[in-house]
Formats: C-alpha cells, sequence, structure tokens
C-alpha cells in the first residue's frame, strides 16, 4: 500500500496540465477498495484466490510509471529511450486485468460472486485508466495519426500472448527466442491458436474505440467553456 501511495504521489507531480488533473487520485481511490475485497475474501471464502491480483495491479501501474518517465525525460534522452522500451513490454499488463474476469466461473463461492465483481471491475478500471493515461502521454511525444490503432494493436497481441500463451513480461528478456518462434507461428497458422483472430480483432477495437471515447471526454473536461 505503501509503494503505491509512492507512485501516485509521484503520478500527481508527473502528469501535465493538459491531463485529467485528478488521474493519481482516482486510481488510488478506485484500487484502495479492491485491495481491501481481495484481503478480506480468505475471511469470507477461506481461500486466497484472487490475492495475485495486487501484483497484478502492480504491474499494470508500471506502463503509466515508465510513460510519465519517458515523457518527463528523466534521465535524459538515453533514458527516454529505456523508459519507451519498458512502457511497450509492460503495456499490455494494463488491460490485462480485463481478461482475470475469467476466473469467476471457476472460483467461488457463488454466495460472493456479486462480491467477486466488483473487486475484479475495480482492477480491470484501473487497468484501463493506467492504458489511456499512459497512451495519451506517450502519444503528446509523437503524435503519429497511426500511433493509436498500431499501438492498440500490439497491446491486443501482448494480451493473448499472457492470457493464452502465458508469457509474461520477463519472458521477453529470459527466452527472446521462445517468444519470436511462438508469435510466428501464432501469426502463420491462426487458426490452430483459437481464439486468436477474434481475441485481437475485439480487443483492437475495443481499446481503439475507448481511447477515442476517452480523448473525446478529456477533451470536453479541458475545454476553456467547461472551465469557466
Amino acid at each position: 500500500m505503501n509503494l503505491l501511495i509512492t507512485v501516485m504521489n509521484y503520478l500527481s507531480v508527473s502528469m501535465n496540465r493538459h491531463q485529467l488533473r485528478n488521474t493519481a487520485l482516482s486510481i488510488g481511490l478506485i484500487a484502495t477498495p479492491a485491495i481491501a475485497l481481495t484481503l478480506m475474501r480468505p475471511i469470507l471464502s477461506e481461500t486466497d484466490s484472487y490475492i495475485y491480483m495486487n501484483w497484478n495491479l502492480f504491474l499494470g501501474i508500471l506502463p503509466l510509471i515508465f510513460a510519465a518517465f519517458h515523457y518527463k525525460k528523466v534521465g535524459g534522452k538515453m533514458f527516454s529511450v529505456l523508459w519507451f522500451i519498458l512502457w511497450i513490454g509492460f503495456l499490455p499488463n494494463a488491460p490485462y486485468m480485463i481478461t482475470d474476469f475469467i476466473h469467476i466461473a471457476d472460483v467461488g463461492p457463488k454466495s460472493i460472486l456479486w462480491m467477486d465483481s466488483i473487486m475484479l471491475f475495480g482492477f480491470a478500471w484501473v487497468g484501463m485508466i493506467c492504458w489511456l493515461q499512459s497512451v495519451s502521454l506517450i502519444y503528446e511525444t509523437v503524435r503519429a495519426k497511426s500511433f493509436i490503432p498500431i499501438i492498440s494493436l500490439l497491446t491486443a497481441i501482448g494480451l493473448y500472448l499472457g492470457r493464452y500463451i502465458r508469457f509474461n513480461t520477463w519472458d521477453a528478456l529470459t527466452q527472446p527466442l521462445e517468444i519470436v518462434k511462438t508469435v510466428l507461428d501464432v501469426f502463420l497458422n491462426p487458426l490452430n491458436h483459437e481464439p486468436f483472430l477474434l481475441f485481437i480483432a475485439v480487443f483492437w477495437i475495443f481499446l481503439m474505440v475507448s481511447y477515442v471515447g476517452y480523448s473525446n471526454l478529456h477533451h470536453l473536461v479541458s475545454s476553456p467553456k467547461n472551465q469557466s
């Protein structure tokens, strides 16, 4: 919890004035009940099935941290490239928490599924905030029209590799050749890797549309007429 507070404090300083001012506070407010529910759940169900969601939360916040570092050019140009690479590598971890809803039917007990839904929604909500905010920060430094479609597609691919192939970000360092081999096989034989095509298409569109909606809402909130 102390780590989360430290991160939120840094982000509240690092975000530029054109971003939503309360991003850090919003993340903290949404994440805290979700974390509390993972800690309370073992008391109600005698299982710690969702404790790992707190680690997923940490991984989901990292892209926002790296994006803020890149945007603020922390450490100079050399480190700015490093922050960008780390941002891309960890970016799928943010919306990945959406896919954790698949566990809700298996974990149980049914009597607290409603609580699990609230808990998982909280984590997924934070994940999407981190994805949208970090993409927005990087987009301000890139400003290429193809950036959002490309980064949404890369994120969708990363989500598939994480959820179905079970690769994680660390595997890019520990077994890069295996990742390349698997990715090539997936793209060359997509029908052998269900539901690759449907999964990628749905998440690609979902992420792009989410960003457009977020961008329009951001513009509405920050427009001079709404500040008067």
